[in-house]
Order: structure tokens, then sequence, then C-alpha cells
């Protein structure tokens, strides 16, 4: 019944979690270095 509004919610969720990710992994290796 809520498997497209769900999944659409997931979709957002990894979007947002991609770029946080990407970002802390940019942060992470400018520090590392």
């Amino acid at each position: 019944m809520t498997t497209l509004s769900t999944r659409r919610r997931l979709h957002r969720a990894n979007a947002f979690w991609a770029r946080v990710s990407f970002v802390i992994d940019l942060i992470a290796g400018r520090g590392r270095t």
C-alpha cells in the first residue's frame, strides 16, 4: 500500500547519506594528509 512512498523516502535518505558520507570522507582525507 505504501511501497511507493517508502521507496521514495528510502531513495531520498540514500542520496542524503551518500552526500554526507562523501563530505565526511573528504574531511577525513584532508585531515589524514
